[in-house]
């Protein structure tokens, strides 16, 4: 019955309190709220791309989205860790794989696989540096003698035996391997004749005088075969010429160092 105008002002107030509270509120939600879980989305995505998340927490909530914020960054730090871990235990066992790929288990000297690759290197460098490059072919004289008499066990300690007497007896930055069976490869460069025979002959001279304390019935011995490279370097052919001149080392009567000569492949 009261004329309008008379409740302008209350309307008035009425209006401004409720836009006043709706500011309040929709700050407080933002604040407490919504801003914190947009920091949380954005840190599982630093998380699925494996970044600590923790620079996208700067604002922490209160009550229940606080404590999941604080769960969320102690399971965060924990899958990081165990990434962490599990990243470098594979990249450990990758190294072991690629070792095992490349090294003898017995001797511990480079198989035939990474022989071949480290000696491609080494040859492909000479032929840049125009330097020459050695190779010695060792086989263990009567080794499947051995074997037969005295057990594979003893065979393996004769194998062992001539290992150690090469990782001791070359240079650091030469090259030694097991090519196969009971025979073995020496890599040298740089070198030159005079130097290769004398390795060889050291060689020879220190696997005849070793006396292993499981090997005393037993007298070692190696026949070895020498290349000399100087120029136009070919892998198989420095193999091949080292072969001969093991095998004529062999008709020698073993035990003993031949170095190849044009003579021989005639």
């Amino acid at each position: 019955m009261l004329p309008l105008s008379h409740f302008s002002n209350i309307l008035l107030v009425y209006i401004v309190s409720l836009l006043v509270a709706l500011i309040l509120f929709n700050f407080a939600l933002n604040r407490l709220v919504l801003n914190p879980l947009g920091q949380l989305d954005r840190a599982m995505s630093q998380i699925e791309a494996g970044k600590d998340p923790s620079s996208q927490l700067k604002q922490g909530g209160i009550g229940e989205v606080g404590r999941l914020i604080n769960r969320f960054v102690r399971m965060a730090h924990a899958v990081l860790e165990s990434r962490r871990d599990l990243e470098q235990k594979v990249q450990d066992r990758t190294a072991d794989l690629e070792r095992l790929a490349k090294v003898d288990p017995l001797t511990e000297l480079l198989n035939r696989r990474g022989m071949t690759e480290r000696m491609e290197a080494k040859v492909n460098r000479a032929r840049r540096e125009h330097s020459a490059i050695g190779l010695l072919w060792l086989d263990i004289d009567w080794f499947k003698e051995i074997n037969d008499t005295y057990g594979h066990a003893l065979g393996d300690d004769a194998l062992k035996t001539v290992a150690g007497i090469i990782q001791t007896t070359i240079r650091p930055y030469d090259l030694a391997a097991r090519w196969g069976g009971d025979e073995f490869l020496v890599f040298v460069q740089p070198t030159e004749n005079h130097t290769l025979g004398m390795l060889a002959e050291r060689l020879r001279i220190a696997v005849a005088a070793y006396q292993h304390p499981s090997m005393e019935t037993v007298s070692l011995s190696v026949s070895i075969g020498g290349c000399l490279s100087l120029e136009n370097h070919q892998l198989d052919s420095l193999l091949q010429n080292a072969d001969q001149a093991l095998y004529k080392a062999k008709d020698r009567g073993r035990n003993c160092y031949c170095a190849y000569t044009p003579s021989l492949s005639e």
